[in-house]
């Protein structure tokens, strides 16, 4: 037992007087400790916190959007569901709904308005106050929090929305979260919530006539009962005439859902970095650790000599090991739950989510610090045994045994001295060169395939953008869906060319909670190309065919070939997919020739127009549109560019996180290399400056011998890189639409440059060791 004590006593010391050595270890264990606790928990916690809100919020399970309707209309819905599934909704709520348009600083935007009656006792339902109040007066007005970032306003400052054919200012005195509003970035639609007399007086509707009936149901009613009940609710509406435009299924395709695809890919993002940067650091310890064996070769043997088994050295290397990974789990369990904060408070605030709480699981806990434990031990183990397997007299002789083939130095005569020894460094030490470039490829791979992906993303979405050759497309105020206003409308010098076209939302027959965003065109559109990624698309002959977004399709389980229905206009309309597109601005589209339409109905339902400007009159035109009455809102292309960005860019952030991240343990790969260069080769660099080696010629041999491994572990991971960015793409095209691949330059340029720069600045540590090196004591070092 005191022969136990005395080692322990020694690996206690070892880690003392070898602090730079013992902290690379220690972060590269606090680094497993703290990024996958963050990365494994964040999805859960937000998902728990939506899941949370809904239940808080009482988020709404039916909603529909219907003309003008009687508030007393909500008792017969109420009736109807009571028959259909035997008890009442737990709440019934009759409410104004709809879209404005308001110019701030020179900007048009979309805007989505809610009546709010202060003189009734409903509870703030789907809304969370986060400064000021919610109770409007007349000429008040509540703002989406996100929204009012975007537009730089606050509270007390004014907004002047335009309606029909009124414009009307408001004052603002509250901001709010909406659980079934994400933020303005996400959705780039703001929301205003306004003291329901001001609404009805811009919509123009009587005393107790509303266009929206919210149906809230108990928590014990299920999916199929909500279904069964929207159908009948539709069917009663249509057996008495009253028109019903959409039965939206808000918890099912509500705004805060389409986060389900968001979170799917920010999991799949961080679990699969989480696993990587586990494997990455593992192979950083076993260069450290096998380091520290090589050098207590003597140190083992002088114990065998003394009688120690080679069952107690080794419980001496794991000992300290297992001493670093117990502060590597503390700090790093503290510092993982802090940045688990951090990333779900950002996620959440870029979301627009409402009180996202942090939730760190036992069951991760133990999963990430039993996994560092196994990876930091099985590291040091595989690093020491060698050591355990030496006879006395090879342990005490101290010889670090490399692979026996050694570099051919005849085959060295050309080069230079100062290429020549970081060559033969590179040789003597294959062991430490090969993980050493593992570890360092393996970050390199993650990193770019990060880059790479966001770059092609990017690409994509400019040859996407590129086959919009529109300039302004806007949407009408019309209840007719007639060409009356496009007739008039497209009667401006300022058009080059003009073309109708149908935007609205719909149903699927076969699925009532599912929804999608009917787009009509013309057969012969050349202001719209779309973006065809399987199938033939439209026939020559106008028949019942339709091309639906590859997203649309993945979730409903349709591909080409497949026949289906909608409901448009209170009427079912049977179409065939005739082929799957890419879509980036609604990933719920379908398209359909407006030919068709027009022989289903005897005439074209339009509510839009896509036009072609003149460069010169661009701005004159859109503020010409934006301020008809008959105009619900026109976008320039320039500006339906930049938004879709937005959204893409605010759904797929997790990847600059993660990119940042690789580049930290490419870092880590590069100075613990650097770090064990210079601890194992004190004595010889000592020499060297005896023999009147400059400071500057030792560092170039340094970094040298660090390029050589470095362009090595670039080339393999930016092969690895590649195949591991097309993982990342798949995982895109899942969630959101395909991504092409493409040859970006700068991404293999980009990497380069921060591996000559990490090398290069990891030798400034080396070069203040070399500054204070006392040579006769660097010499006598053995």
């Amino acid at each position: 037992m005191p022969k136990l004590k005395a080692i322990y006593k020694a690996v206690l010391r070892d880690i003392y007087f070898h602090k730079g050595r013992s902290f690379i270890t220690f972060f590269a264990l606090f680094l497993v400790i703290a990024f996958p606790i963050a990365m494994f928990s964040t999805s859960p916690s937000i998902e728990n916190s939506i899941e949370t809100n809904y239940e808080e919020y009482h988020l709404a399970q039916l909603d529909l959007f219907l003309g003008p309707v009687h508030e007393d209309l909500t008792d017969n819905i109420s009736d109807t569901i009571l028959d259909t599934i035997g008890t009442s909704p737990e709440r019934i709520q009759a409410r104004l709904n709809t879209n404005t348009k308001l110019n701030h600083e020179d900007t048009w935007y979309s805007v989505h308005t809610l009546g709010v009656d202060p003189n009734k006792s409903y509870d703030i339902n789907e809304v969370e106050v986060i400064e000021g109040h919610f109770a409007m007066k007349e000429g008040e007005i509540a703002i989406l929090d996100t929204f009012a970032s975007h537009l730089n306003v606050s509270l007390g400052d004014s907004l002047t929305f335009n309606l029909n054919e009124k414009n009307a200012t408001f004052s603002i005195v509250g901001l709010v979260k909406a659980i079934n509003y994400l933020s303005y970035e996400l959705i780039q639609e703001g929301a205003v919530y306004l003291n329901e007399a001001d609404l009805r007086d811009l919509m123009g509707y009587p005393e107790n006539y509303y266009n929206e009936v919210v149906i809230y149901f108990s928590e014990n009613t299920t999916d199929d009962e909500i279904e069964e009940s929207s159908i009948d609710v539709r069917d009663f509406l249509e057996d008495n005439h009253i028109p019903v435009y959409l039965v939206w299924h808000t918890r099912v395709v509500s705004y805060s859902a389409v986060l389900s695809d968001a979170l799917s890919l920010t999991s799949s993002y961080l679990a699969t970095s989480a696993i990587l940067i586990i494997i990455i650091v593992g192979i950083v310890i076993f260069i450290i650790t096998k380091r520290y064996a090589i050098e207590q070769r003597k140190q083992t043997g002088m114990l065998y000599s003394y009688g120690f088994s080679s069952k107690t050295i080794m419980l001496a290397f794991l000992l300290r090991t297992f001493i670093l990974s117990i502060f590597a789990i503390i700090i790093g369990s503290v510092a993982g739950w802090n940045l688990l904060k951090l990333l779900s408070s950002f996620l959440g605030n870029l979301w627009g989510l409402m009180d996202v709480t942090a939730i760190l699981t036992a069951g991760v806990l133990i999963e990430v610090i039993v996994s560092t434990f196994v990876v930091s031990l099985l590291f040091t183990f595989l690093a020491a045994r060698e050591n355990v397997s030496l006879t006395p007299y090879e342990a005490i002789r101290g010889k670090a045994k490399e692979f026996s083939q050694k570099l051919n130095f005849s085959s060295m005569l050309r080069f230079p001295m100062q290429l020549k020894v970081p060559m033969r460094n590179v040789s003597r030490s294959k062991m430490r060169s090969i993980l050493t470039v593992l570890a360092f490829s393996g970050s390199i791979m993650l990193s770019f395939s990060l880059i790479n992906t966001q770059t092609c993303l990017s690409a994509t979405q400019e040859d996407y953008f590129s086959k919009l050759t529109w300039d302004v497309q806007s949407v009408f105020n019309t209840p007719d869906y007639s060409d009356s206003i496009y007739e008039e409308l497209k009667e401006n010098e300022a058009i080059v060319t003009s073309e109708p076209f149908l935007k609205l939302n719909v149903q699927f027959f076969e699925q009532v909670e599912q929804m999608t965003n009917l787009r009509g065109f013309l057969s012969n559109s050349t202001l719209n190309e779309i973006d065809l990624q399987e199938g033939t698309g439209f026939s020559e002959d106008i028949k019942n065919e339709v091309i639906l977004s590859q997203y649309s399709a993945d979730n409903l389980g349709y591909t080409v070939g497949d026949n289906c229905s909608f409901w448009l206009f209170d009427r079912q309309i049977n179409v065939t997919i005739v082929g799957l597109s890419r879509t980036m601005d609604m990933p719920i589209a379908m398209y359909i020739q407006l030919e068709t339409l027009e022989d289903i109905f005897g005439f074209m339902p339009i509510n839009g127009m896509l036009v072609d400007v003149q460069d010169d009159e661009l701005d004159d035109y859109m503020d010409d549109l934006n301020e008809n009455p008959d105009v619900q809102f026109a976008i320039k292309k320039a500006k339906f560019v930049v938004q879709i960005r937005q959204v893409i860019a605010s759904q797929t952030v997790i990847v600059n996180i993660m990119v940042v991240l690789g580049l930290i343990v490419s870092f880590l790969s590069i100075f613990s290399t650097t770090l064990i260069i210079v601890i194992e080769r004190e004595r010889e660099y000592a020499l060297q400056r005896v023999f009147g080696f400059s400071t500057w010629q030792i560092l170039t041999q340094i970094f040298l011998e660090l390029m050589f491994l470095v362009v090595i572990a670039l080339g393999l991971g930016y092969l690895s890189g590649n195949y591991l960015s097309i993982y990342w793409k798949n995982l895109v095209a899942r969630n959101f639409f395909s991504v092409d691949t493409y040859f970006i330059w700068t991404d293999y340029v980009l990497l380069f440059i921060f591996a000559l720069g990490g090398s290069l600045f990891s030798l400034f540590p080396e070069y203040r060791s070399l500054q204070s090196q006392c040579l006769a004591e660097g010499i006598k070092e053995e």
